[in-house]
Parts: structure tokens; C-alpha cells; sequence
């Protein structure tokens, strides 16, 4: 049955005070005609502190002017004929603000403009979670550069990618540039190492094992980085693959520097092996040669029935043995001042015998020891040198440690 028209009104009324939205109605030129509860009563206020005010004036925009020229911009393009529609800041409380999000509807009678139509609900809470999320997005992202880690996705039933933009510098791409594609992405991968990659992947899917795999990708400009990527699939209820997830991490500088870390590794053991040798040698050289001095002493000590010619002899055995050992001690000293890098170049005259002599000293038990004949000729041994002795007896110490090395046993 027909409701008459005032019962009709206060239905009507009675509906928009019982909504949880903002509504008014505002003539052409933006006065308040009429507001509904939640606009008025609902934030504290009484009708006559707004009704026949422009809105722009009213208690909701009396915190910035800002504010109320965004209003007055809304309610004219309003009164145009333009539906508007936007997020603006009003005053709820005398310190509470909250955001709207207000539409103006234009009310037409004869093809013209003569109400306004003001509608809005508060999404305060939604633009906050929205600036939280924004501020969470944009740390990931932070992080991402700063640790070299980038994140995607790949929607195995549309084809499609979802990268961080940490992925795409991973890349050597352009952020703004060219979009992530699984053909885009197989081409950048180095020719050698695109087999693996796809494998690995291609278990990820089929056999649902995670993906772990260093490869490495060609940038555009040429430069080849090493990525380590790490993936897994997901399904749906019915065990079918979905998508992808994964990360990318940039793993260039950590490689090389394991690489270097193990050469130098390689490097530090065979000169600690070489030095082992040296002082096996010259041990070996310094106690036959204290041996042989402290024989000749003994021979000297309690034999006092031994010729002269005899005891010079033995004399002359101790001496020679005693200028050795200086020579042997001499080399040794020079040796290290040369590894400590305390290298000053000087100018001296000795012989190319006296050298050659000193290098077969030196180097004899180590070829005894794997069971190489050592044969020395110099022809030329009284020929006087102007060297370095000691970078020169390095020098011929070199040769004849890697002629030992290289030779086999019984040569």
C-alpha cells in the first residue's frame, strides 16, 4: 500500500540518518541545504554551525585552506555538470582528522545544474594500511638493492613474471625499460650455462624439488655477473603447478673472491712446501758440515801424537768447513731478506764458479733425496761477474729447483 508523501520523507530520512556515510545536499553555488545524522550530530556539531553556509566555510575545512580550496574546486566543477570524486582531510574533533573519500553528484532540472548531491565515507583506516604497505614496499626494496637480492614470480598458467625492480638490475635491465619474460630471461642467460638452468627449473616444477642453482647472465652491454637463484613451485588442491616463486642474488663479487681466496690458498701452500724443502736442505747441509768440524776437532783434542803436517791438515779441514757453514748461513740470510721483500741491489764482483758452487751446495739434498744424479760443469768457473749476488744465486736456485722438480727419479 502507497506510504503518503511525509511518510515517504521520514522513511527516507530515517534511512540516511541510520547510514554510516556522510551525505548532504548543497545548492549550485555550494550552500549547505541539508546533511544527514552521521554528518551533523554524529561528529558533535549543531545544524546551524553549517546549514546555509557555504561548505567550504564549514567546521569540516577550518583546519587548512588547502582544504577548503579543494572543496570549492570540487563543488564548481561539481556544478558544471562533472561528477567528482576524490580523498580530501576533514576536521572530525577539535584534534581528530580523518580522510574521505566524498563524491559530488549534480542534480539536474531542466537540463541545468541546481543541487549537489555530497556523499562520503571515512577510509581513513584504508589509506592508513595503504601508507603502511607503501612504506613495507618500499624497505623490501631498499634491502633488496642494499643485500643485491631480488624477488619474482612466474604464473606457470598465464605465462607471465612478477619481478622486484632489484631483478631487473640484476639483469642490467632497465627498470622502466623492457618487461621480465621467461624467453627474455632464458636469452640473457650465458649459452653455456642455460641448459642447467632449465633443468633445474624443469624439476622444480615436475618433481617439486626446490630450485638452487649459481649461473651466470649476460648484461646487455656485454658484462657477464653471476646470480645465484634460489625457487620452488607451488600448486593448487590438486597438486598441479600454479606458479613459481623464488629470489636472484648477485653473487659476482663473493665468487671472485672465493677464486682468488683459493689461489692464494694454492699459492701460500706451495711456497710453504718450498720453503719445508729449503730448511730440509740447508739442515741437511749445516749439520753433515758441523759433523765434519766436530770430527776434526775431536781428531785435534786427543791426538797428541799426530804429526804437524797432519794436525795443519785437519786445521785446514776445520777452517774450510767453518767458511762453508758463513757461506751456507750468508745464503740463507740473503734468501729471506729477499722473501721479506728488503731487497737493496748491489753492485759486486765475484765468480760465476763461486755462484754455481754455492747453488749445487744448496741444492744437492734435495736431489739426493729424489734420487737425481746432480752434475755440475763450468767451464768458465774463474770468470768474474758484476751481479747482485744474492738475486743471482736466487736466480739459479730457481732454475735448478724446477729442473729437480721436472726430472724424474733416476735422471
Amino acid at each position: 500500500m502507497p506510504c503518503a508523501p511525509d511518510e515517504e520523507l521520514r522513511r527516507l530520512r530515517g534511512m540516511l540518518d541510520g547510514a554510516f556515510a556522510f551525505v548532504g545536499l548543497l545548492s549550485a553555488d555550494g550552500m549547505m541545504i541539508d546533511a544527514n545524522y552521521a554528518t551533523v550530530e554524529g561528529l558533535g556539531l549543531r545544524r546551524e554551525d553549517i546549514i546555509g553556509k557555504p561548505v567550504w566555510e564549514t567546521y569540516y575545512w577550518s583546519h587548512a585552506r588547502a582544504s577548503r580550496e579543494m572543496m570549492r574546486d570540487a563543488v564548481e566543477r561539481a556544478a558544471l555538470g562533472e561528477v567528482v570524486r576524490g580523498d580530501f582531510i576533514a576536521r572530525a574533533g577539535k584534534e581528530t582528522f580523518i580522510v574521505i573519500d566524498a563524491t559530488f553528484a549534480p542534480v539536474r532540472r531542466d537540463g541545468r545544474v541546481v543541487e549537489i548531491v555530497v556523499s562520503a565515507v571515512d577510509v581513513t583506516e584504508r589509506v592508513a594500511h595503504a601508507e603502511a604497505a607503501r612504506k613495507v614496499r618500499h624497505q623490501l626494496e631498499a634491502a633488496q638493492r642494499i643485500a643485491h637480492i631480488g624477488s619474482w614470480q612466474w604464473d606457470l598458467v598465464a605465462g607471465t613474471a612478477v619481478w622486484s625492480d632489484q631483478c631487473y638490475r640484476l639483469m642490467g635491465w632497465d627498470v622502466a625499460g623492457r618487461r621480465a619474460t621467461l624467453d627474455a630471461f632464458k636469452a640473457a642467460v650465458h649459452p653455456d650455462d642455460r641448459a642447467a638452468v632449465e633443468a633445474v627449473m624443469r624439476r622444480a616444477v615436475e618433481q617439486g624439488v626446490p630450485a638452487d642453482i649459481e649461473h651466470r647472465v649476460v648484461w646487455p652491454n656485454g658484462e657477464v655477473r653471476i646470480l645465484h637463484q634460489l625457487g620452488e613451485a607451488e600448486r593448487d588442491v590438486n597438486g598441479r603447478p600454479i606458479r613459481m616463486i623464488g629470489t636472484s642474488r648477485d653473487i659476482t663479487v663473493l665468487r671472485n673472491t672465493c677464486d682468488e681466496l683459493v689461489e692464494e690458498k694454492l699459492r701460500a701452500e706451495a711456497a710453504s712446501q718450498t720453503k719445508s724443502r729449503f730448511l730440509a736442505n740447508m739442515s741437511h747441509e749445516l749439520r753433515t758440515r758441523l759433523n765434519a768440524i766436530i770430527g776434526f776437532s775431536e781428531l785435534l783434542l786427543n791426538g797428541d801424537d799426530l804429526p804437524t803436517s797432519k794436525r795443519r791438515e785437519y786445521l785446514n779441514d776445520v777452517y774450510a768447513g767453518g767458511k762453508h757453514l758463513l757461506s751456507v748461513i750468508n745464503d740463507i740470510l740473503d734468501i729471506s731478506r729477499i722473501e721479506a721483500g728488503k731487497v737493496e741491489v748491489r753492485d759486486e764482483i765475484t765468480t760465476a764458479g763461486e755462484l754455481i758452487d754455492a747453488a749445487r751446495r744448496m741444492i744437492r739434498p734435495r736431489a739426493e733425496e729424489a734420487g737425481i744424479q746432480l752434475h755440475c760443469r763450468a767451464d768458465h768457473s774463474g770468470l768474474n761477474l758484476r751481479v747482485d749476488r744474492r738475486l743471482m744465486l736466487r736466480a739459479l736456485l730457481n732454475f735448478a729447483g724446477n729442473a729437480v722438480k721436472f726430472t724424474e727419479r733416476g735422471g
